[in-house]
């Protein structure tokens, strides 16, 4: 199989710890590129042009970092968020919430690092502070659901923390969320958070 990331996307990193994770790891050769240019790699291989992009050894092309997630928990028989239908559904729900909140820290970022400040409407990023604010009560709220065990919940929330640490150091993120800090914490100890730090 081949992952094509690139090194500032969290979307792929989520990807890269998964398949170290997973211990799949060795049978991935990881492709890093880049982005915004007609002739990057990547758009010989994703017509949009976005990361992750996962060729499958059938030669499958899966963009999107949950549908990839999806295809290595696949190929690898397992189901990390849990065993349990009901609890795994629960699990994957409050997964897209953290995906949700990643997304918006992301696009802010963007916003932040590529635009003039004049051109950056504040409304819209006031409104992306306020939604992120809201997701992460709910996910401090309902983390005694899933902090016990490695899932795709606590890499997506170790990865929207850290996207705000280096682009917003100056917001307080970790104020009344105990649990979601300590998550982060101990996850970024992890040998898979590690090992894809800035690589």
């Amino acid at each position: 199989m081949k992952l094509y990331y690139t090194v500032i996307s969290a979307f792929s990193r989520k990807c890269r710890i998964l398949a170290r994770e997973l211990d799949i790891i060795q049978d991935i050769e990881e492709i890093i590129t880049t982005m915004r240019s007609s002739d990057s790699l990547i758009m010989s291989i994703n017509p949009t042009g976005k990361v992750p992009a996962l060729i499958t050894n059938e030669q499958q092309l899966i963009t999107e970092s949950y549908a990839i997630c999806n295809y290595l928990e696949k190929i690898t028989n397992t189901n990390i968020n849990s065993d349990n239908n009901n609890d795994n559904w629960t699990i994957n729900g409050y997964e897209t919430v953290a995906c949700q909140v990643l997304e918006s820290i992301v696009y802010r970022s963007i916003e932040k690092n590529n635009k003039p400040k004049d051109f950056i409407y504040k409304e819209t990023n006031d409104y992306e502070k306020f939604k992120v604010n809201r997701a992460l009560d709910f996910l401090e709220k309902k983390a005694p659901e899933y902090n016990f065990n490695i899932n795709r919940v606590q890499i997506t929330i170790c990865l929207a923390f850290n996207t705000m640490y280096r682009n917003f150091p100056e917001e307080n993120w970790i104020e009344n969320r105990p649990l979601l800090n300590s998550l982060v914490e101990a996850f970024k100890q992890r040998k898979s958070f590690v090992d894809t730090e800035d690589k």
